[in-house]
This record gives C-alpha cells, structure tokens and sequence, in this order.
C-alpha cells in the first residue's frame, strides 16, 4: 500500500476522539435510595441493555468514521498488473534477444518462437521502441526505435541456426541500446529453450530488467554424432581409411539398431547399425578405400533423423597424403662421403618403393634458423651440437602443432646445450656417453653391447617381427648415450633397450607431435648399424611413424561460429573463396588475407569447404586448405537451466529493476464511500427511536391516504 499524501495519515489519531470525549463525560452519580423509584429502575434496566450497545456501536462508528476520513485525505493505492490495458503501459523501449542456436529446432520449438515474436510485436504501441539481437549477434536491428517495420522485417527473415548457446554477448549489448533510449520502461525480453546445452558461462548481470520467455519442450529422444576420428592406413598401392564414429546416446532409453552411414558427397558407401545404452555412447568403424588419391567430401550420418536433426552428421575432408617431406639437419658433415654424418641415412631414406616416397632436404645447423619448418612433416637432427635459442623455439613449435622429430647422439652433441634449450623436448635429459670400446680394438666383440628387447607391437617394429628381422638385434653399439631419469608427468615410453638394460629408443608425445630419440649414432662412429640389413626398415620405419600422416588430430575441429584461419602468405593470393556444396545448397564465403598473409573465417554452417585462391577454376583449387566444419554436439543437451541462472540477470538492485509496468489502484475514493455509509448509520443510530418511529409512520402514511382520497 501507497500514499500520495501520507501526511494525512497523522489525522489517524483522531479516531481515539470519541473515546476520549466518552471517559470524560463518563461521571458517577450518588446514590439515594427512594422506595417510589423501585419500579422504575426495574423497567430502566430492560432498556438500558439495548441502548448501551447502541452507544457502544455509535462510539465504534465514529471512530472509525474518523479513521476512514484520514486514510481517504492520505489518498493510498496499490499497483497491479490486472485490467492493464494496452494505453494505460508506459511508453517502453524493447530489446529482443533471440536464442536462434540449434536446440530451439527440437521438435515444435521454432513455431512457439514465431508465435512469441508474433506476440510481441501485436502489443506494440506507435510511440513504443523496439529492437531485435539473435544470440549469434548475426541479426542485429541497432538501438530501439518507433519504427516497428524493422523489426517486423528482421522477424520475417530470422532463422534458426546451427551453433551453439551463448546469448551473453548479446545481453551486454542489448541493454548497450537501452542505455540509448529515453523512455521511462526499458526491459530486455530474452527468447530461448531453458536448455543448458554447451553453455558454460555465468549469466552476466545487466542494467535493465531481463523478461525470459521459455519455450515449453519436451526432453526428444536424441542420438547424437559427437565425434569422428579417421587415419590413413595401409602401403601406398593399398591405402584404405580407417574411420570410427562415436554416437552419444542423450535419451533415457536404450537406442537400439541405430543406423548409420558413410557417406562420400552425395552416395552411400557404407553402412552399419549401432546398438547405444540410455545415456552411454558407442563407436561404429568403417573401412573405406576410395577409388581416387583426390580430396573427397565425407561424412558419417544418422539417417533416420530424431527431433534435433542438426547434431545427426559430422562432416570431414579425406586426401591422401602421397610425399613425405624430411628435412635433415647434418651436425658432422664431411668431404668424405661415408664419413659424412648422413651418408647412409640420405641413401635409405632417399630409396623409392611401394610403401612410401619421402623428399629429401638436407641442411647444416647453420642454415637450419632459415627453414621454415611449415613446409615438412618430419625433422631429422644428427649429431647436432647447439642451435641457435630462436631454432630451438621453432623446433619446439614444431613439434607442438604435430610434426615429427627424430633425434640421434654422436660426438659432437652438446649435453648441457640440449638439457637446457630443449629438455622440454627430449623424452629424457643426457647425462653422458657411454663408451664401450673403440672401433679398431680387437676385444670389441665382448666388450660392446647390441640392441636389446623392442616392444615388438608398436608400428616402428612389426617388420622386425617377420623372418631375417633378428639382424637389429646382431648390430654392435660401441658407444652411447646415458639419460638421465624423465619428469614424472612426461608421456615417455622406452621403445626398445640395449642388452645391458640401458634405453636405446625413446618415444615423448608433445603436443600434437612426436619425438623419438636414438641414443647412439646413425653412421658408423657408434655402432655398425648402418652396416646392418635391419638399418633401412629401421630408418624409414622410425621416420613414416613419425611423419604428419593425414588425420583428423591433424585436421584438427572446426565449430560453427569459430574461426577458421590459415596462412596462404607466400601463395599469392588476392582473395581466398571457400566453397561448401551441401546437397543443393552451395555456401561460398570469400575473405582478403590480411598484411600479414593469414585469411580468417567465421562460418555458420556445417560442411567441407573447398579452398580456391582468386576463382573457383580447379588449378586454383588448393585442397590441402580445406577445412570442415561441424556443429558442438554438447548443444544437444536439452536439461533445463536451473531458475537461479535467469535469476542472475538482475541481481535485484533498484537500479536493476526499471520503472514498473504496472497500473495505480486508487483506494482513497472507495474509504469515502464507507466514511458515507458509516455517517448514515451514525445517524440513524444517534436519533431517538420515537422520532424514528414517527417519521416511519409519516412515510408510510401519505401513500395510504392517497389510496384513500382517491
């Protein structure tokens, strides 16, 4: 309750007037007993009992009659939402802020969205402001405005997309135009599912007060392709793709005989039906061996498609990778070929057969800082002694975006240089050489140790498995290098040891890449490998496991609305086209690179894109540049935001809460009615029941001689 006077209210006190003018008046008489009054007194007290409740109720009346006349002069009222009309709002200026990610798609979602924006725009009044924001910030109509034919625009043409939640950038601006606006009411009106989907944000506390407008939805069955990894299989004259689906089950029931396929551009190659547990996931694995060494267009689909199609394919690129590109950094070279450092690793990498072609690029330790290391997928350092520190953060980075390095000891290696410029790198820090015995000595036999055991599993090994592989472990190591022990956290593996139990080859992974490192030499000073017929399949082994085979860790992910950026510097490109053909639908984005040769991307729909420099003839097509791109399945999660989370918006600060929407209830018009009312019965009740009885009797009279003159 309200008051527009409330100084009035003060006049509340004169409600005790009438009691107190009663206590006074109230005297006590004296008592003289007179025998001619018994008879009297006996009728009194009969009567006396009727009037003193009459007294009783005139004191009540006019006390409360008092009362009722300082609350009207106090003028109260409420506020109400109730019998608000359309002209009785406040002028408003409206932000919408229109959830438009992929799970408002689930089911009947969207028609409730056009039937609520619908609604808005039928309550709008000519002098009311409005805008419309779409929670991607793709549709943004600017600051509020009495021009409604915007909006009704903006309405008409919005569509649902396929990235994922994130509507707080678009609250932040919202309540930016609202803060443009003069109007007394200002709100933001927030459309969405109530769905958490990959939100992970707080919601951000803003100016203005936030209406939320919940679509009502039910949880959908809903199967989901959350993930596809692919890798290039098999020898060159057989290459087939190995490619596993994950499939996520969101529903809280057994998915059972879930059909999925392979499809390349627009047919079906393969097929498979998956059988996924409530809430678990599964994996499906195709096999394809594609009849071209081109880059193909791929994805893996769930064709029977549920209520929340847009989670139900996954789309990737596959391009055979047919050269792989080495470079060979010498720390000993030697105008003496088979004293050189890379003598006889040049001659087996350098052999062509079936399996694989490698391309050779050889370089000193001085020329290594001018490479740029983009350009090959596996770095052999021999015999190095120190880099420079800038090559050595190269290499480094190198390694971290998923190149190969193969590190390998000999004399001239600098043991402190390398623990400390790059002991992030190495599987483990060098201690010292070990050396066993001299090339010439005639006790070398006993003296030296050999290769050891090997983790006969692992790629770089399955051909020393087969008959004649046993001429690794018959090779003389006449000296190496000693580790020391490796970090706790570092993912190192042994490969394979010496006799004497000491590591011979050693795995780190780092980052995206790989590093082995071979603690004796690959020419003749440490060992008499190279001699070996093992030391070829060793060499190229050890490099193919290394070398950036065509992945999706490669690849990398690519989600709708995320940035896509490469480096076409050096292409001499004016402008780069990506080009995605899904089904009919062709999407064609085209971006300037910028001074420093890097194009960006922001893509809103999932697909291959085809990379083209300039046009779109094929000898401008670049397919080692395409990309896919696919929608964030955790969207896909259609568990309600708890209310606290809406709750957030406004933390419930005057400042936050905007002028009220509702009407003024004036209550002070009713109070003088009853103060009237209340008048009239005091009066009634004051006046002598004689002069009530005789007024009755004269009204009622007249009508009854009328009837008798006539």
């Amino acid at each position: 309750m309200n008051f527009i006077e409330p100084i009035f209210l003060v006049g509340l006190l004169a409600a005790a007037l009438p009691l107190i003018i009663h206590l006074i008046n109230r005297k006590k008489a004296s008592r003289v007993p007179f025998p001619a009054m018994k008879f009297v007194l006996q009728s009194q007290k009969r009567v006396a009992k009727g009037a003193k409740i009459r007294q009783w109720i005139l004191l009540a009346l006019r006390a409360l009659a008092l009362a009722l006349l300082a609350l009207a002069l106090a003028k109260p009222f409420f506020k109400s939402q109730e019998g608000l009309t359309m002209d009785q709002r406040l002028p408003t200026a409206s932000v919408i802020v229109l959830d438009t990610s992929y799970s408002m798609t689930s089911a009947d979602g969207w028609e409730q969205v056009e039937e609520m924006l619908d609604a808005e725009v039928s309550r709008l009044r000519p002098w009311d402001e409005v805008s419309l924001i779409t929670s991607d910030l793709r549709v943004d109509t600017g600051k509020p405005s009495t021009d409604h034919n915007v909006l009704k625009r903006a309405v008409d043409q919005v569509e649902p997309g396929f990235h994922a939640l994130g509507f707080n950038e678009a609250l932040l601006q919202a309540s930016d135009h609202l803060n443009t606006s003069q109007l007394p009411n200002r709100r933001i009106v927030l459309i969405t599912d109530g769905a958490k989907g990959a939100l992970e944000d707080a919601a951000p506390q803003v100016a203005w007060p936030v209406e939320v407008r919940k679509l009502e939805l039910e949880s959908p069955k809903s199967v989901a392709i959350s993930e596809v990894n692919y890798a290039q299989e098999g020898a060159r004259r057989d290459r087939i793709w190995r490619i596993e689906a994950t499939l996520n089950n969101l529903s809280e029931d057994d998915q059972n005989a879930v059909q999925i396929d392979l499809m390349i551009g627009e047919n079906t190659v393969a097929s498979g039906r998956v059988d996924i547990p409530a809430g678990k996931s599964a994996t499906h694995v195709f096999r394809y061996k594609p009849d071209s060494q081109a880059a193909q267009s791929a994805r893996v689909r769930i064709p029977d498609a549920d209520e929340l199609a847009a989670d139900n394919e996954r789309w990737f690129s596959l391009a055979m990778s047919d050269q792989t590109r080495v470079l060979l950094v010498n720390g000993e070279p030697s105008t003496v070929a088979y004293e050189d450092e890379l003598f006889f690793a040049e001659r087996a990498l350098a052999l062509k057969n079936e399996e694989a072609s490698m391309t050779l690029s050889v370089t000193s330790r001085e020329g290594f800082e001018a490479r740029d290391l983009q350009e090959f997928d596996v770095i052999l350092v021999a015999n190095v002694a120190q880099l420079t520190a800038q090559s050595a953060e190269k290499l480094k980075a190198f390694v971290e975006g998923g190149g190969g390095l193969l590190v390998t000891m000999g004399g001239q290696v600098d043991v402190g240089w390398w623990n400390q410029a790059l002991g992030e790198v190495l599987p483990k820090p060098l201690r010292s050489q070990k050396l066993l015995a001299e090339m010439g000595d005639p006790d070398a036999p006993v003296k030296v140790t050999r290769f050891g055991l090997a983790q006969s599993s692992h790629p770089i090994f399955e051909a020393f498995t087969a008959p004649g592989g046993g001429t690794l472990q018959s090779a003389e190591v006449y000296s190496y290098m000693l580790l020391e022990p490796s970090p706790p956290d570092s993912k190192t593996s042994i490969l394979m040891s010496y006799k004497d139990g000491a590591p011979a080859l050693l795995e780190r992974e780092l980052g995206s890449g790989r590093v082995l490192l071979l603690t004796t030499s690959i020419d003749m000073d440490w060992t008499d490998l190279p001699t070996r017929t093992s030391y070829l399949p060793l060499m190229r082994r050890m490099t193919q496991y290394l070398a950036r085979r065509v992945t999706s860790d490669a690849k990398g992910v690519n989600q709708v609305g995320s940035e896509v950026a490469f480096d076409v510097k050096g292409l001499s490109a004016e402008r780069v086209i990506a080009l995605s053909l899904s089904g009919a639908e062709v999407t064609r984005l085209v971006e300037t690179p910028d001074e420093d040769g890097v194009v960006r991307f922001r893509v809103w729909k999932p697909g291959v894109y085809e990379v083209y420099l300039d046009d779109e003839t094929p000898e401008k097509r670049r397919p080692a540049l395409d990309f896919s791109v696919n929608v964030d399945t955790a969207e896909a999660n259609l568990s309600p935001l708890p209310d606290e989370f809406f709750l957030a918006f406004n933390p419930g600060g005057e400042s936050a809460k905007g002028p009220s929407q509702e009407r003024r209830v004036s209550v002070w018009p009713f109070l003088l009615f009853v103060f009237t009312i209340f008048l009239l019965l005091e009066s009634v009740l004051g006046t002598r029941r004689s002069v009530l009885v005789r007024l009755w009797r004269t009204l009622t009279r007249r009508p009854q001689e009328a009837d008798a003159l006539d």
